[in-house]
């Protein structure tokens, strides 16, 4: 230990009284003893070593339990549980402390405490493959987040949430969900560059950079590790600033570019040398520098000098290649192919699709020296394949990118198209009220009031069914449930489902093509309102593997000849297929449709979870879809039933909501 003689002063100092409880000297009173100890364990950070951070951990747990400082103890119960996350023997601990800090939320209001607490327990849940509770809880960790984001009101507090979202982009990352993760890294960044944060930014860069060669766009990669290498300059960060010169080192020489490779690699070692850093991973850099140039002897002195102990997991792969070419050009050919099997076990296990192509076309070659035709043509048939899966999986990528591009844009301009329209018509209703107040003058006075107390309820019940069709625009075209029917397609596509495929695009054209149809009327009839509900269905029941079921009662009712207005069961079916099935394998929904008198009852039930805390009926109110509908019918009639849109429990488990429409103003 490098640091023993002070760490020893900092344990006599501060974590022997609170262990023991005694001390040679008086110890400090109040709080000065426990920001002496926290000033410690920033100090203990940096040289960064485990046991004593723990045991220092524990001693200020101590002192703020003493204190009586409930807002510190979530935090210190937080932060010690994140140091267990890269221990796999002790992630029991880090859980235990994570749910300790959890119980404390109730007694505080603070939301730093409760970020940290729900961003870490979500991590947790990523080491151990949970990704439902991670996704859980990651989510109520940005919850937690957003009133400080929304306050804002000083340099600490804009650094915590740029490194709260820099947490949560790593967390995504190695989860594999990499569009979530570059999407919180670009927007933290700019919280960190605004307040000159130059530590917390090169991490940011760092992140993007190795986010970039895991989607193997190397050019946007070395873009990232050239920033890191700017902003540590001058002896700033050298860790940070040999790995940065490691992966460019890395990306050159996977491309090619040898003399710029070879600089870095170079510049790395020195300054891996210079802070005392594992050597090994550099070595086996220039190890496969020298092996790509037929220079054997190098390479071999090289990879003799790797512990391969000190090697990541995604190295391994290419360690192995390295030696397989060097023994190939020693003309070694069995250590050559027993180093490129090994290579490709590793590459395999990783799923790394580039390094596997590498393996491959090694193999063949030491086969082909071997004269094992045989063998070799079956590694060159799979090397072929995996040639065409690759341009087939870059193109259909390029084909969904392209789609979503399109219905983006079409969206954008539906909605421009809107806002123009609605300006259009504000500016009509102005000019009308200027003749008004023009009109008022050569008219009596209370007859003059009365007409702009008309006007001006007119021009809001105008302008709010315009806010509502624009609302209703967009959530007809709900971008999620697009990006959910493309990703079942190109599901179904890449797992050769033709037919399923097929019958997808069918049933969401159909779709499409119902609501706009439905979009330029004003009503629509019952019986094409219930086609398009079943639309809707069959397009929900192909992505939940047909675990749904609906099923319509018509009770007699002529669905034919009742005019309804347009989409009013659609957002009904989202809400019981969204909030009733949660957990559930299997699923029933009914539409019932009755006749009484001037009214007409669609009533829609589910068996799902049911309403928990609402025993009774209440106004649909939690759902901002069923606030829409209820609005919109209440715009379409002038006298609408007071009771228009009701939700309830249905027995023996379920929800039942139920509409009920004038049924003479449909005839």
């Amino acid at each position: 230990m490098r640091y023993w003689p002070l760490n020893f002063i900092l344990w006599v100092c501060c974590l022997a009284p609170a262990s023991w409880g005694v001390a040679q000297a008086p110890p400090p009173t109040g709080h000065a003893r426990y920001d002496s100890l926290i000033q410690a364990g920033l100090y203990l950070q940096f040289p960064q070593d485990v046991v004593e951070m723990r045991l220092l951990s524990e001693a200020t747990i101590i002192e703020a339990k003493r204190l009586d400082l409930t807002n510190e103890l979530i935090r210190l119960y937080a932060e010690r549980g994140k140091m267990y996350l890269d221990d796999a023997p002790l992630l029991d601990s880090c859980l235990w402390f994570l749910k300790k800090a959890e119980s404390m939320l109730s007694q505080a209001d603070y939301p730093e405490g409760e970020t940290l607490t729900y961003l870490y327990q979500g991590w947790y849940y990523s080491v151990v493959s949970d990704s439902l509770r991670a996704m859980r809880n990651l989510d109520r960790a940005k919850q937690a987040m957003q009133p400080m984001e929304a306050a804002m009101e000083d340099s600490a507090t804009t650094r915590m949430l740029g490194r709260f979202y820099l947490n949560l982009g790593s967390i995504y990352q190695a989860m594999n969900h990499y569009e979530r993760a570059m999407s919180h890294y670009l927007h933290g960044l700019p919280l960190t560059q605004r307040i000159h944060d130059t530590i917390t930014t090169t991490h940011y860069h760092v992140q993007i950079g190795e986010l970039y060669r895991l989607l193997n766009q190397p050019d946007l990669a070395r873009t990232e590790f050239e920033k890191v290498l700017s902003l540590t300059k001058n002896g700033v960060m050298p860790k940070r600033r040999a790995w940065a010169q490691e992966q460019l080192g890395e990306l050159l020489l996977t491309q090619g570019n040898l003399p710029e490779a070879l600089a870095h690699l170079k510049d790395a070692l020195h300054c891996r040398r210079s802070i005392l850093l594992p050597l090994g991973p550099i070595y086996l850099q220039l190890g496969r520098w020298h092996a790509q140039q037929g220079q054997a002897d190098s390479a071999r002195a090289y990879l003799t000098q790797v512990d391969t102990a000190e090697l990541h997991y995604r190295f391994k792969t290419q360690y192995f290649i390295a030696w397989a070419q060097t023994q190939l050009a020693y003309g070694h050919l069995e250590h050559a192919q027993s180093y490129a099997l090994q290579g490709e076990a590793y590459a395999r296990q990783q799923l790394n699709k580039s390094l596997l192509q590498q393996v491959l076309v090694l193999l063949v070659q030491v086969l082909e020296a071997q004269q094992d035709w045989e063998t070799a043509f079956r590694y060159q048939a799979e090397l072929a394949t995996w040639d065409r899966r690759l341009r087939d999986e870059s193109q259909r990528r390029a084909i969904v990118e392209m789609e979503a591009k399109f219905d983006s844009e079409r969206r954008e301009q539906q909605i421009a198209a809107l806002g123009q329209e609605n300006a259009i018509k504000d500016l009509t209703l102005r000019q009308q009220r200027y003749q008004l107040w023009g009109l008022v003058v050569f008219i009596p006075l209370l007859v003059g009031f009365g007409l702009i107390i008309n006007q001006r309820k007119q021009y809001r019940a105008q302008r709010r069914e315009l806010d509502l069709e624009r609302t209703l625009l967009r959530t007809q075209m709900n971008p999620h449930f697009i990006f959910n029917a493309l990703a079942s397609i190109q599901h179904a596509v890449l797992n050769k489902e033709t037919q399923k495929a097929t019958l997808y695009l069918a049933q969401f054209g159909e779709f499409t093509r119902s609501i706009l149809e439905s979009s330029r009327k004003v009503t629509i009839s019952l019986a094409d309102e219930l086609e398009m509900a079943q639309n809707y269905f069959a397009l929900e029941q192909i992505r939940f593997e047909k675990r749904l079921t609906l099923e319509v009662e018509r009770a007699g009712v002529a669905t034919g000849s009742i005019q309804v207005p347009a989409m009013i069961l659609q957002p009904l079916l989202e809400n019981a297929i969204k909030h009733a099935f949660a957990g559930k394998a299997q699923g029933h929904i009914l539409i019932r449709l009755t006749a009484q008198e001037q009214t007409l009852s669609i009533q829609v039930i589910d068996d799902g979870v049911g309403l928990i805390s609402t025993p009774t009926p209440t106004p649909a109110k939690q759902s901002l879809g069923l606030q829409i509908l209820e609005e919109r019918l209440r715009q379409h009639w002038q006298k609408p039933p007071s009771k228009l849109l009701t939700l309830a429990p249905h027995c023996p488990t379920g929800v039942c909501i139920t509409l009920l429409l004038p049924l003479s103003s449909h005839d």
